[in-house]
């Protein structure tokens, strides 16, 4: 609440006005003679700006000797107050802030949402007096938590026993403040309100390159205040940090969203691995707003609108404002400059396939080679020299083409480089042992998912003019998309054992023979996506040649098939009875198919084995949820995700 006194001499003549807020009370002296009337009040608060930390004397305007003129910060803010509560033609300021009560009141926002893994880092930093340095950066990709962060630590702090005056949040608006401008803010906060803790959110909207945040070391680290910086454009951090904030601040990252985290976090119900891939590993975006007035799926942010937003608006507004980004990634500036957004777009996801794992090729080579697929197609007939083995072929190959950066002669290698570069430093992708590369979060691979589904859509339309006789695209989409729900399925279980972290491999030999999971202790595990698993799911997992290739003897390996399954159950059965579960599950999906002469053979000798395999069945919650149960002494203190 603002409340406005005159202040008036021995003649009664106001010579200045008293304002008192939440944040303190200010005395601030007038012209004697009016400038424009009673409205241009906010033009005749005079702005003084004086050495750094010191104030002009009140004396000098004849008020009281126990009062100090406030200094730049104080008096801007103040200007701001007065034309917003008596009128005035005083310009917006370029944040809100928020100190007091106001402050109490915001903090209670999100004061019923747990609390991320790294809280707890954040949290210890702020609590010890003595840390250093006197900063930190939350760095992560849009929804993945960074301003809830900001709240829980503020309300961490009040609920600890520090008084509302003593922490001030601010949220810049974009384009509206430069550092100069924040940091003399600041200073006020600092030594005239006595502020020692101090939030900033979006603090890469300031209209600068932020290479001037280096005085909230410099020149605030002798005092006792301590800054959390956020901001939606995390581009525009990468420059500072290697150069301005070097030793200056500590960088806390939040864009990987373990599933267990996910599960800790959200609602029973919503807290399942099919759920946590549909988001896509992220949080929901404005979800109290959504809820409360639509349950439309036409509000929901696509995978390909957050790739937009998180990429493509970070890198190019961090571009537009940072002369040391331009100067660090000088191509890419001027590609990103001198073009459309949606061509940027492109770009980055050409990027996106060019450098994860050879994702396209491998899932179109799958899902157009299922027995789904040849068993609706039993029926093509050949066009000439079209056969079904040809239109596979082609269609894999056109959608390839479509997303292979190399296509394009406009791409030097040099922008390639720095591309990788720019887009690693923004923790996209994580590059691990055994060749394993990951995009991050997982709602990155979901939108070039549906971006190889969209081109598949129309490069198959466009075959299907030239033979009609296709089956119609329902088939091959529906087949592809089964096949990238498996990918997804395995990265989050590759990605929650990597940041764990847990030592494992990941075998596969010249024959095509692979067991997704070897742990050193001898327990072997395949990753499949059904409800319902089988013996026919557990080919490989069951021959022994391949124990004995990975150093494990016959008593000494446990089998566990991981799945979708909502309960966990023990698969028993011989090697035999395994081929021929497999055999039966192809020939259940196309009658016409034969086992091939190795197959065969392989089912011929496999009836001299009475061995019985027991395999574990076990849902991927519960294998995530208690990792050290099943990894035993493979615990890492090596995180191969860093």
């Amino acid at each position: 609440m603002l409340q406005i006194y005159s202040l008036v001499d021995e003649s009664k003549r106001k010579i200045g006005y008293r304002l008192k807020t939440d944040i303190g009370a200010f005395d601030m002296p007038i012209q004697l003679e009016p400038v424009g009337g009673f409205n241009n009040i906010a033009g005749q608060i005079e702005v003084r700006k004086d050495s750094f930390g010191d104030y002009a004397s009140a004396e000098e305007y004849g008020l009281s000797k126990d009062k100090k003129i406030p200094n730049l910060g104080a008096n801007e803010y103040l200007k701001n107050l007065v034309t917003q509560h008596i009128g005035g033609s005083g310009v917006k300021l370029g944040f809100r802030v928020f100190l007091g009560d106001r402050l109490v009141k915001e903090t209670s926002r999100y004061s019923g949402l747990g609390t991320r893994d790294c809280f707890e880092d954040l949290s210890t930093w702020l609590r010890d007096a003595d840390a250093t340095p006197n900063t930190m950066i939350l760095f992560g990709m849009r929804r993945t938590g960074k301003t809830v962060l900001l709240y829980q630590s503020m309300q961490m702090l009040l609920d600890e026993g520090v008084q509302a005056n003593e922490v001030a949040y601010f949220t810049l608006r974009r384009d509206k403040i430069d550092t100069e401008e924040l940091l003399a803010y600041i200073q006020t906060l600092i030594y005239d309100l006595g502020v020692k803790y101090i939030f900033i959110d979006e603090v890469t909207f300031l209209v600068d390159d932020m290479s001037g945040l280096s005085a909230l070391y410099d020149e605030f680290g002798g005092s006792d205040a301590k800054f959390v910086l956020s901001g939606t454009n995390t581009a525009g951090f990468l420059p500072v940090l290697d150069e301005y904030l070097y030793d200056r601040a500590l960088c806390l990252s939040t864009s990987y969203i373990s599933f267990n985290e996910f599960n800790r976090l959200l609602q029973q119900g919503e807290n399942d691995v099919k759920s946590y891939i549909a988001l896509g590993g992220v949080f929901k975006e404005t979800a109290r707003y959504v809820s409360r007035l639509s349950s439309s799926s036409s509000r929901k942010e696509t995978p390909e609108g957050y790739v937009r937003t998180a990429i493509t608006r970070n890198i190019c507004g961090s571009l537009e404002h940072s002369r040391l980004l331009r100067k660090a990634y000088p191509e890419i500036s001027s590609l990103v400059l001198s073009s459309r957004v949606s061509e940027v777009d492109t770009l980055f996801y050409k990027w996106l396939e060019m450098y994860s794992e050879p994702l396209t090729l491998d899932i179109l080579q799958s899902a157009l080679s299922v027995e789904s697929l040849s068993k609706a197609a039993r029926n093509l007939r050949t066009h000439g020299s079209l056969t079904l083995y040809k239109y596979r072929k082609d269609l894999a190959d056109k959608i390839i083409k479509r997303l292979d950066l190399r296509e394009h002669t406009v791409y030097s290698e040099s922008l390639l480089s720095e591309l990788k570069e720019l887009l690693s430093q923004l923790e996209c992708m994580k590059e691990v042992s055994e060749g394993m590369s990951f995009l991050v979060p997982l709602q990155l691979k979901v939108a070039l998912l549906d971006k190889i589904v969209q081109f598949g859509k129309e490069e198959y339309n466009a075959l299907q003019k030239e033979h009609p006789d296709l089956v119609g695209w329902e088939v091959a989409e529906k087949s592809i998309r089964s096949t990238a729900s498996g990918v997804l399925f395995e990265d989050v279980i590759y990605l929650s054992m990597i940041t764990y972290p847990v030592r494992f491999r990941k075998y596969r030999n010249k024959k095509g023979e692979e067991i997704d999971v070897v742990f050193d202790n001898g327990n072997l595990c395949e990753i499949k996506v059904t409800s319902k698993p089988s013996l026919a799911d557990c080919r490989w997992l069951t021959k022994k040649s391949i124990w004995a290739d990975l150093g494990f003897s016959d008593n000494g390996v446990s089998l566990y098939l991981i799945s979708s399954c909502k309960e966990n159950r023990i698969l028993r059965g011989t090697r035999e009875d395994v081929l021929n579960a497999v055999i039966a599950k192809r020939q259940a999906v196309n009658p016409n198919w034969k086992p091939q002469p190795d197959l065969l053979a392989e089912l011929e000798s496999s009836k001299n084995d009475n061995f019985i395999y027991n395999i574990q069945c076990i849902s991927a919650e519960e294998f995530l949820l208690n990792l050290s149960k099943y990894v035993g002494d493979g615990v890492d203190a090596t995180n191969y995700f860093d």
